[in-house]
């Protein structure tokens, strides 16, 4: 396969009404963040080629995630399967926009070995209903064009585009990438 050129782009749903519900499959279970669950977080990001090492993983947590600890037991969401192992995660995570906090659904990923397993869809309806519960009205993500497959399921769940204008190369990709109009 031809490979695909990386292009950030941005979506948003600018309502946390009617979520598309799926649930999981036999064997698998939720569970929030704990204090040490930080490993497994970064397992997860190293098993699906979202990270090139544990030590970036490490870094990108540390960053992005220890200021917030204390409220990531109500906002990171782990999959867990059979043995208890985590095997995916997404975060009800926020950015703050206009003097206001923003849900951004942040750091979705599901290890290589459980992909295909019908994961994707429950773990981002349990988050945005997440999101919903702590109040939120919208919400937004990044993503990129080698994620396309990720962008088509975003679409099917009410995100659109956000500043399309900003990343038009990146949206005319995904165009192509989907074979469909994207608006």
């Amino acid at each position: 396969m031809k490979e695909i050129d990386f292009y950030d782009v941005y979506m948003i749903r600018n309502t946390m009404e009617e979520i598309p519900a799926y649930e999981l499959p036999n064997g698998y279970s939720y569970c929030f963040y704990q204090q040490g669950l930080d490993e497994d977080w970064t397992n997860i990001q190293l098993g699906a080629n979202a990270i090139d090492s544990v030590i970036e993983g490490k870094q990108i947590f540390e960053r992005t995630f220890v200021p917030h600890e204390h409220t990531l037991n109500k906002r990171m969401i782990f999959i867990e399967n059979e043995n208890k192992e985590k095997i995916a995660t997404a975060t009800a995570f926020f950015i703050e926009e206009e003097n206001k906090e923003v849900a951004k659904l942040h750091w979705i990923a599901t290890t290589q070995k459980e992909q295909g397993k019908g994961l994707a869809k429950p773990l981002l309806y349990k988050t945005m209903e997440t999101m919903k519960q702590l109040g939120y009205k919208k919400c937004i993500l990044h993503t990129q064009t080698t994620s396309y497959k990720a962008v088509n399921m975003y679409l099917s769940f009410g995100f659109i585009p956000y500043e399309k204008e900003k990343n038009q190369q990146g949206w005319l990709l995904l165009e192509e990438l989907l074979d469909k109009k994207i608006t």
